[in-house]
């Protein structure tokens, strides 16, 4: 396929979206798009005098569960917006996660950015190996990376030099109820999309990032 304008990469808690999506925005000079971090970065945001609303969607996220949709939408469809406005591309990472998300979603991307150039991609992880990854995760508090490999005890990002920290998300307890959440309300909408015949890419997880990369890369030009 032609260089694709849109991305979409999904797959369970733990299976590297993030940081495949920042590899492949690189790659194609598209926006990278992380709709956990924006919705993390909104709820952290939300202090005393925060509507009802807003303070319900926070005890959502922390507990793990998939916020409204609607309350999805809004922020996603403005920042995308605004991305198609000056003329770029887009890589998700995090969207949709549930069918009513997914049915405004979809046929903005297809309306904004072609059809033809919209590819998915999707991750496979094992529910162990999601809770492994997740349980040790750390997320660097200036510049986003999750680095790996790191010395024991390590709190400095070996890319910025920021202070790494560790998301409440990330509790094994919390992993398992986004997981059955993916398994429940995520995943099959993927399905019907790959049975409408969209670009679908299917990537094992397993492998260092740079092999899963590189398999992207392929994998997208014959899409």
């Amino acid at each position: 396929m032609n260089a694709p304008r849109a991305i979409i990469v999904f797959g369970p808690p733990g299976s590297g979206k993030t940081t495949l999506a920042k590899y492949l925005a690189d790659q194609f000079n598209l926006v990278h798009y992380d709709t956990g971090s924006r919705l993390e970065k909104r709820i952290s945001e939300a202090g005393p005098l925060s509507s009802a609303e807003l303070k319900k969607e926070k005890k959502l996220f922390l507990h793990g569960d998939i916020l409204p949709a609607r309350a999805v939408l809004k922020m996603v469809m403005n920042d995308l917006r605004r991305i198609s406005r000056y003329g770029d591309g887009v890589v998700l990472s995090g969207s949709p996660r549930s069918e009513e998300e997914a049915g405004k979603l979809v046929p903005f991307l297809e309306k904004e950015f072609g059809r033809d150039r919209i590819v998915f991609i999707g991750l496979k992880v094992s529910p162990k190996v999601s809770i492994e990854r997740n349980s040790k995760r750390l997320i660097c508090s200036v510049c986003g990376a999750s680095p790996i490999g790191l010395p024991k005890n390590s709190r400095i990002c070996p890319i910025c030099l920021g202070r790494l920290d560790k998301r409440g998300l990330d509790k094994p307890e919390t992993i398992k109820i986004r997981l059955q959440e993916y398994k429940e309300k995520t995943k099959p909408i993927f399905h019907a999309y790959r049975e409408e015949g969209l670009k679908f890419v299917d990537l094992d997880t397993t492998p260092p990032p740079y092999k899963i990369f590189q398999s992207a890369l392929q994998k997208i030009r014959k899409a």
